[in-house]
């Protein structure tokens, strides 16, 4: 027979869900076991004492059960106030600074992002397919697609190797891009440019006079794909305002999620996420790109939570806008989802995927 009273079970049940919550945070892989490596990233070298009280089966590893029972066995004698304040409290901590300290930049490539408001759309796309059918120097492109809108707006999300790659683009095509400026045909209406400091840097004397805004990518991955053809790849791009002082608390909450967004690259088909800054305009971008529309949405729940305290009235930004870009089928299965966020969209027509780094 127990002699366990109800509030002595009661307790052990909160604390036992207090830190499912926290193994789940170390959990990185969602093998549901935490690993070696997963318990240095966050305890250092303190991750041996976690594996002397925790691992049972001394196999190396420990399952939420363990990690369970292992702490709660140990806290038993301390207060429900001590308990939060020396485990719970001190835990995330460590937890999110580790969180935090993963979040780095694995993608160098930059991004160049021209959008054009466009007056004759028939002779604008006559003269980009035309170059595009003699893309020069297509070994130092990432990716490439033209993609237009409803209200004649044009946009051609591209990505080069590196700076040294992007101006030699931007010389190749040279010619067409004075052709599509002709007043009668086209405007530039902005320009981005998004990517490593350090890349960023060799452009601006290029594109500075063109009014280019630069955004500094800071963390970010793009797993390794196979060449496509035809990039039918749906690309998400929503732009942040932070609020004045909380750019800080912005980036700690896209950091602490950021393990999360990389373990589920898989589920979600990521082909692209990377955070970028325009400080100076206190704007931040994410350029994430999915497989197909399910991954878009599989995404946003995945990242419902940070989002939802990042544009909270209280939060450290506000929506600023948010762009779809990819096949026209694909779009037509986010606009139910995305029409309520004011969401623009972007059909592409043609384009390619090459280089993943």
């Amino acid at each position: 027979v127990s002699t366990q009273s109800t509030g002595e079970i009661r307790q052990i049940m909160d604390r036992a869900e207090e830190l499912k919550t926290l193994f789940a945070a170390i959990d990185v892989n969602k093998n549901g076991k935490l690993e070696k490596q997963e318990l240095i990233n966050v305890f250092g070298d303190h991750h041996v004492e976690f594996l002397t009280f925790c691992d049972e089966n001394e196999d190396g590893e420990i399952t939420s059960e363990e990690f369970v029972a292992g702490i709660v066995a140990d806290t038993e004698d301390l207060s429900d106030e001590d308990f939060q304040a020396t485990w719970i409290n001190r835990m995330r901590l460590v937890i999110n600074e580790s969180l935090s300290k993963a979040a780095i930049l694995q993608c160098s490539c930059v991004t160049l992002a021209p959008y054009f408001k466009v007056k004759n759309m028939d002779e604008f796309k006559k003269i980009w397919q035309a170059d595009y059918a003699e893309f020069k120097n297509k070994q130092s492109c990432v990716h490439y697609a033209f993609g237009f809108t409803d209200d004649g707006r044009a946009h051609c999300r591209e990505a080069y190797t590196d700076a040294a790659a992007c101006l030699q683009h931007l010389a190749d095509v040279d010619t067409p891009l004075e052709a599509v400026l002709d007043p009668e045909i086209a405007e530039l209406e902005r320009l981005e440019v998004h990517g490593p400091a350090e890349e960023l840097e060799k452009l601006k004397e290029a594109l500075t006079p063109l009014g280019a805004l630069f955004f500094t990518a800071e963390w970010g991955f793009r797993p390794e794909m196979p060449e496509m053809a035809e990039d039918t790849v749906i690309h998400l791009y929503p732009y942040f305002k932070m609020k004045e002082g909380r750019v800080s608390d912005f980036k700690a909450v896209w950091k602490a999620a950021y393990s999360g967004t990389r373990a589920a690259a898989a589920d979600e088909k990521s082909h692209q996420y990377v955070f970028s800054f325009d400080e100076p305009n206190s704007t931040a971008s994410c350029r994430e790109a999915y497989g197909d529309a399910d991954g878009v949405l599989l995404h946003l729940q995945n990242v419902g939570v940070p989002l939802g305290a990042v544009v909270a009235e209280d939060g450290p930004s506000t929506l600023q806008k948010l762009e779809l870009h990819g096949p026209a089928a694909e779009l037509d299965k986010l606009k139910p989802t995305f029409d309520p966020l004011g969401a623009e969209y972007f059909c592409t027509e043609w384009g390619l995927s090459l280089i993943h780094i």
